[in-house]
């Protein structure tokens, strides 16, 4: 935080990677309030937080200082909850770059994949999805299929596997998915072997 405060503005880097650095709540509010002054009017691309023990508060507070440049985002393997997520769905509206967004491995439920599946379709270059490891059930998956359709670059990857979801959900995001040529698509928590059945190749 104190190091992007002392930097000429805005800053040149079209990467910020602070993977595995033990980052909580706390560390993020302060990054973030760096991240507001060091990169508006630049051309941040990837953010990369993946592999810490930040929650709901620290995602708040990122979402409030993620620029419009933002075409990966990397959260996976965090504390995240609905509430954190919420807040990043609501930030990436003005992110129509977006590209890819992982945020795997964290605590998310069916109130932030609804959220975020309200989002997609206004998300026009959005083409990877990798949310597996969550907690979305029945709710979170249902919601994410019915936006499918109206987020039409969304057909590379969608990772949605292991996410304590029935079969009824599973079974009709996994046919949506190959109604609509996505190329890889897994729902249920399975082996790779097995999670091959559902890859679909297009054209």
């Amino acid at each position: 935080g104190k190091a992007l405060f002392g930097m000429p503005q805005p800053l040149p880097h079209t990467i910020m990677e602070l993977t595995m650095n033990l980052l909580n709540d706390a560390a993020m509010a302060h990054i973030a309030k760096g991240m507001r002054r060091a990169f508006h009017g630049g051309q941040l691309a990837t953010v990369r937080v993946d592999t810490n023990e930040i929650g709901d508060d620290g995602f708040v507070a990122l979402a409030a200082a993620l620029p419009p440049t933002v075409v990966h985002l990397r959260m996976g393997n965090n504390r995240c909850g609905d509430v954190g997520l919420e807040a990043i769905a609501a930030a990436l509206k003005g992110m129509p770059g977006l590209r890819v967004l992982n945020c795997h491995g964290n605590q998310i439920g069916g109130a932030g994949f609804a959220s975020l599946a309200e989002v997609l379709p206004q998300l026009p270059s959005m083409e990877q999805l990798c949310a597996d490891g969550n907690q979305a059930g029945d709710v979170g998956l249902t919601a994410i299929s019915a936006v499918l359709p109206r987020a039409p670059k969304l057909r590379f990857s969608l990772e949605l596997h292991d996410n304590a979801a029935g079969e009824e959900a599973i079974a009709g995001l996994l046919k949506i998915g190959k109604e609509l040529g996505v190329v890889h698509i897994s729902a249920r928590d399975e082996s790779e072997t097995e999670r091959e059945k559902h890859r679909v190749s297009v054209g």
